[in-house]
Order: C-alpha cells, then sequence, then structure tokens
C-alpha cells in the first residue's frame, strides 16, 4: 500500500484532536485508531489504493470541528423522519449522540436491547480497540480517533423482530464552522434471530462531514435485512464503514441506497466466518452534477459453503462519478464458495465518470466465483422495440431508465423505506425529463 500524505502536527485532524475531550470509556479505543492512523501514513491520497477512484483528502484535511450532540432537537423534527411501520421501532443518533428520550422502541422492546454505547463498553470496548488497532482504513479510524459515544444495539437469541427497527442519523451544519460527527452503532443479532434494520442519514441543510461507523454481529443462523438510505444535503459529505461478521449459516441482505452529494463513500468489510453463512449487497446511486458516490467493499470467504452476491448499479448524467472497487477474497479452506459480482452504469453524459474495479482473490480450488461489469448508454434496440408497440420514444427512454434503477430500490426490506428511496432518486431522473407519467 502506497502511503498516504503525512498528518503534520498542525494539520486541522491535530487541531481538531487537541480540542477533543477523551472520555475515560472511549480512550483505549481512542488510542488505539490514532496509532493506526499513523502507522498507515497519515491521511489518504490518490496514490493510497484504497482511495484511488475517491479523493477524499479534499473532504477530510479541512478545519472541521467534531460535534457531539444537538441541543434543542425537537421530536417533530425528528418524527418527519421516521418510516411508517417504525413509529413506535426507531432509535435517533444527532450529531453522534444516542438520544433515548427522542427515540420509541416499545413494539420491539421485549426483542432488543439499546443503550448508549458508553454503557456497553465492557463487552463491546474490547472489540472496537481491536478493531481500531486493525483498521485499513484511515477515514474509519479517523472514527475511532474521534470516538466518544453511539448506540449499541443487542437483539435476543431466537428474537424475531415484530416490526422494522428505524435508526435515525442525523447530522447538524453550521454557517460559521464545518461541523464533524462521529456516530457508532454496534448490532449484535443472538443465536437464530431475525431482523429488519433500516437505518436513514439525513441533517440539516448546508454543509457538514458525518463519519460514520457500523460494526454488525450476526450469531449462528441469524438473518439481518438490512438497508442504508443516504440522504444528506448535497452539500454534505458522507463517508460510512460497515464492519459485518457473520457466523455459521448467518445471512445478511444489504441495500445501499445513495443520494450522492458532495461526496458518499461507504467501505463494506464483509467476513463470512462460519460454513454456510450467506450474504447479499446491493448498491443504487443516481448522480448529477458534480456529486460523488463510491463503494468499496471487500467480501472474505473464510470458510466453507458460503455464498456471496453483488450487484451495484449507477445512473450518472452530467459530471457525476461513481466508483466500486470490490474484492472477494477466498480463503484457504474455503472450499465450495459461492460468489458473484456485478456492476452496471447507465451514462447519461459523457461528461460523466464511472470507475469499476471487480476482482477476485482465490486460496482454495473447489470454487464457483465471477464477476463483470459494464459501462453503457441506454440500448437504441429496446427504444426501438418500446417505440413499434407505441410508446413514444421519450417515455421509452424514461421507462428504461427508471427500471434499471427500480430493481435494486424494490429490494428494499420495508415499504416505505423503498418509497422514500423511490422519492430520492427516481425524483432525480424525473427532474431532468425521465419522468414516465
Amino acid at each position: 500500500m502506497a502511503p498516504g500524505e503525512p498528518i503534520v502536527k498542525d494539520s486541522p485532524f491535530f487541531a481538531a484532536l487537541d480540542r477533543f475531550a477523551q472520555k475515560t470509556e472511549f480512550r483505549a479505543v481512542n488510542e488505539a485508531a490514532l496509532a493506526r492512523i499513523m502507522e498507515l501514513g497519515g491521511l489518504p491520497g490518490r496514490k493510497h489504493e484504497m482511495f484511488t477512484f475517491a479523493n477524499v483528502r479534499p473532504h477530510i484535511d479541512l478545519p472541521f470541528q467534531p460535534k457531539f450532540g444537538v441541543e434543542g432537537l425537537s421530536p417533530a423534527a425528528v418524527r418527519k423522519l421516521v418510516y411508517h411501520g417504525c413509529e413506535k421501532s426507531f432509535l435517533v443518533i444527532a450529531d453522534g449522540v444516542y438520544y433515548p428520550g427522542l427515540s420509541d422502541i416499545s413494539a420491539v422492546r421485549e426483542e432488543l436491547t439499546a443503550r448508549p454505547l458508553a454503557d456497553a463498553m465492557a463487552d463491546a470496548g474490547a472489540r472496537l480497540r481491536d478493531a481500531a488497532a486493525a483498521e485499513n482504513d484511515i477515514t474509519a479510524a479517523m472514527n475511532g480517533a474521534f470516538c466518544s459515544s453511539g448506540l449499541a444495539i443487542g437483539v435476543k437469541a431466537g428474537a424475531k423482530l415484530s416490526a422494522p427497527l428505524q435508526i435515525i442519523v442525523y447530522s447538524t451544519s453550521a454557517k460559521e464552522r464545518l461541523n464533524a460527527t462521529f456516530p457508532a452503532v454496534t448490532l449484535d443479532l443472538g443465536e437464530g434471530a431475525k431482523a429488519v434494520v433500516i437505518v436513514k442519514s439525513a441533517g440539516d441543510a448546508g454543509a457538514y462531514l458525518c463519519n460514520a461507523l457500523f460494526d454488525l454481529q450476526l450469531g449462528i443462523a441469524a438473518t439481518l435485512d438490512w438497508a442504508y438510505i443516504q440522504s444528506d444535503d448535497t452539500a454534505a459529505v458522507h463517508l460510512a464503514k460497515t464492519r459485518l461478521a457473520a457466523k455459521k449459516y448467518g445471512r445478511f441482505n444489504g441495500v445501499i441506497a445513495s443520494k450522492g452529494g458532495k461526496m458518499m463513500r461507504h467501505h463494506s468489510e464483509c467476513r463470512l466466518q462460519g460454513e454456510g453463512a450467506e450474504l447479499s449487497l446491493s448498491g443504487v446511486a443516481i448522480l448529477e452534477k458534480k456529486e460523488e458516490a463510491h463503494h468499496y467493499v471487500r467480501v472474505h470467504h473464510e470458510a466453507p459453503r458460503c455464498q456471496s452476491r453483488q450487484h451495484f448499479k449507477n445512473i450518472l448524467h452530467d459530471a457525476g462519478h461513481s466508483s466500486v472497487d470490490t474484492c472477494v477474497t477466498v480463503h484457504p479452506g474455503a472450499q465450495l464458495t459461492d460468489s458473484n459480482q456485478l456492476v452496471n452504469n447507465l451514462m447519461l453524459s459523457p461528461d460523466a465518470v464511472a470507475d469499476n474495479k471487480p476482482w477476485l482473490s482465490i486460496y482454495a480450488d473447489d470454487v464457483k466465483c465471477t464477476h463483470g461489469a459494464t459501462v453503457g448508454k441506454i440500448d437504441e434496440d429496446q427504444i426501438f422495440y418500446l417505440k413499434s408497440r407505441g410508446i413514444a420514444e421519450a417515455r421509452a427512454r424514461a421507462l428504461l431508465t427508471t427500471s434499471f434503477a427500480q430493481s435494486v430500490i424494490g429490494a428494499i426490506p420495508q415499504e416505505d423505506a423503498a418509497l422514500d428511496a423511490r422519492d430520492m432518486l427516481i425524483g432525480k431522473l424525473e427532474a431532468k425529463g425521465f419522468g414516465v407519467n
């Protein structure tokens, strides 16, 4: 790995760190993360393999103000973000701090626990510290360096959540400074547990930096249906790292719908640790102007008979920029692995950029692994076919464009969240003249 740019002592990073007051519960995590940042060579630049396509440095090497908590956030403001069906099963994190008083989990209280991360550090502290010490993503290590609050969720063994659980991650902006928030969430599903969890990331109008971490642990035969709706303001930067570990026969079905904005980058590091574990991960983004959305995915098959499916779709207009850098590693002994990676990009502008890098690293000899990527325009043969059926050309183009994204949006495992993602993404197409009505 090529080194990044060193962090000098008078950099905005250290200026922010100097103002940061560590809490005793999180000190080991903070120090492990900072040590790791220095080991990795400082803030990432273009020569850093992990950031070849997503140049985050202009967005993080800025004078920012770490922000922890929001004063006076009203319940009404939060309620506007709650999905139908989650009115009694939602949790609120505002500027990185969990607010039990603004949350309501009365529908699922018997099936899960939710507590401030500080209260859970006796259980989760060593895990977060060790993960921070081994972290390979500098932006995720920055979350660890500033970690001082967050949310810990536990779903009881054998429990099946009676309602989808929504996690609202809200960030605030300020005219006089750049707010930076560092939400951290741990989610543990006990053996045989089943849950639908929807993350909704949103915030004030204006610029802010949200740097979020999700640590997901699936017990034996646990099932997690997960969706991540990134709907931050167009001036915001959203960075996220999801760590996933699935034990024997654990199943993860994830969908990430990205609005994009100034920059969205999501790093998914998934480990299928037990025999028969399964992963399905999809992503969809519709970008315009100079918006950016980047996925960096690493899936590790560490046990036999595991299966992984990845499918990412991007629609790019104007000077939008997307990237999908995904690798599946089949570790020694992970025989009978079944893996597929597919990236599809629909280009609506000659100025848009789609970078794709699906690849494999295989250390077992009895596996089935495929990968592929496409970059193209609307298929004129399909336009011709629809016109021959009496559909006007403009409507035909709109139908083909929206249906391209709809297949991923439709996989979001909660109806109102899927409608929200559709309005957020397809609405951008309709504003560009791709409305089907």
